[in-house]
C-alpha cells in the first residue's frame, strides 16, 4: 500500500458516516445549508414532516446544533458519497475470505 493510499484510508476512516437520526450509515446523503451537518435524505425528510405535524420548527438533530432544518436548505452531499463509496472499497478489499474447510472423518 502506498503512502498516500494510507493517507487517504485513514481520512476516510475517521469520517463519522452514521445517520444522527437513524443511527445506520448514511443512504443518500444530503448537507445542511444552515449549519453543514449531513444525514440520510430520507432520515430528515421524515423528521422534518414530523416536526411539520406537530408544528413546531424542525431543528437539526446532531446534539449541540440549535440551527432550522429546512428541505429548501439541503443539498446533496458530494463529498459523503465519496467517504461513503471509498470505505465500501476499503471494507471490499479487507474483507476476510472464505477459508477452506477440511473434511474431518
Amino acid at each position: 500500500m502506498a503512502d498516500d493510499d494510507l493517507v487517504v484510508t485513514q481520512s476516510t476512516l475517521d469520517v463519522n458516516t452514521t445517520c444522527p437520526i437513524t443511527g445506520n450509515e448514511m443512504v443518500n446523503p444530503v448537507r445542511s445549508a444552515l449549519c453543514s451537518h449531513s444525514y440520510s435524505r430520507e432520515g430528515i425528510y421524515a423528521h422534518i414532516a414530523t416536526m411539520q405535524k406537530s408544528r413546531e420548527q424542525a431543528l437539526c438533530p446532531v446534539s449541540g446544533c440549535d440551527q432550522p432544518v429546512r428541505k429548501n436548505a439541503l443539498q446533496r452531499d458530494v463529498d459523503m458519497e465519496i467517504v461513503l463509496r471509498q470505505k465500501k472499497r476499503l471494507h471490499a478489499n479487507t474483507a476476510p475470505e472464505d477459508e477452506e474447510v477440511e473434511d474431518v472423518e
